[in-house]
């Protein structure tokens, strides 16, 4: 009877350590629930006294925009740079093709759908060398090489001060490159289109109510399609190829 009696107290006593212990880890559960709470609340809190002035902003400038290029519902802006492309492929012992550096030259069309937001369409070309690295004897040229680049996206304004003669912008987008090689005296030609995505950033200089120069740095991010091209079943590499820009902005 004795031994029944401390058995039970025992057990007694462990069940009730043992949710004196559940009890504990549910209140610092709740309190971490808490905190992560506050934090999302506080952070939410910030996005949107950040946002609410930067939309009010924007409206401003829409309702007075008629002295501004941002202001216009259609722009269309013809520009000229040059391109810095990627490689199509790194090969062994630190051998790599791709094409070099080229002019390139098109035009953008934009199309306001509210305050700060546009959509926009982008046609351009370039063409430059087809270029083979080899370590120690550097680039060796073996052909042409075509680009014909078509996109589109949205383009976000940048707030900025009234009366500011410049709009700073980004842009996102997808699209495609079509790519033509041409392989010089061998008489063979290969094409090729991929899928881009693009991400952009400039800035407009207003000139007048419905003109301004565009500045823009703008990457399209695509990998070239050797099996397309040339039937191997071949892995290209995922390239960077940046276009960088002037053109005149002109508004409607």
């Amino acid at each position: 009877m004795y031994c029944a009696t401390e058995g039970d107290a025992r057990r007694e006593m462990i069940s009730r350590t043992r949710l004196a212990a559940d009890v504990d880890i549910l209140e610092e559960l709740d309190m971490r629930s808490s905190v992560v709470i506050a934090r999302a609340a506080g952070v939410a809190a910030t996005l949107l006294a950040l946002a609410v002035p930067a939309g009010a902003q924007l409206a401003s400038a829409a309702t007075s925009g008629t002295t501004t290029v941002a202001g216009r519902t259609l722009d269309v802006t013809p520009y000229g740079g040059y391109m810095l492309f990627g490689s199509f492929v790194d090969g062994p012992l630190g051998t790599s093709l791709s094409s070099s550096a080229a002019p390139v030259y098109g035009a953008q069309l934009g199309l306001a759908l509210m305050p700060g937001v546009k959509l926009v369409g982008n046609v351009a070309h370039a063409s430059g060398d087809l270029r083979v690295g080899i370590p120690l004897l550097g680039g060796i040229d073996a052909g042409k090489t075509s680009a014909l680049v078509m996109d589109g996206g949205l383009e976000l304004s940048i707030p900025t001060p009234k009366g500011a003669i410049y709009a700073p912008f980004v842009q996102a987008g997808v699209g495609a490159m079509r790519w033509s090689v041409d392989l010089g005296s061998t008489g063979l030609v290969a094409k090729s289109s991929n899928l881009t995505g693009n991400l952009g950033a400039g800035l407009d200089v207003n000139l007048g109510p419905s003109m301004a120069v565009r500045l823009m740095a703008k990457d399209y991010i695509g990998k070239f399609d050797f099996k397309e091209a040339t039937s191997f079943d071949v892995s290209g590499k995922t390239a960077n190829n940046w276009a960088i820009t002037a053109g005149l902005k002109l508004a409607f």
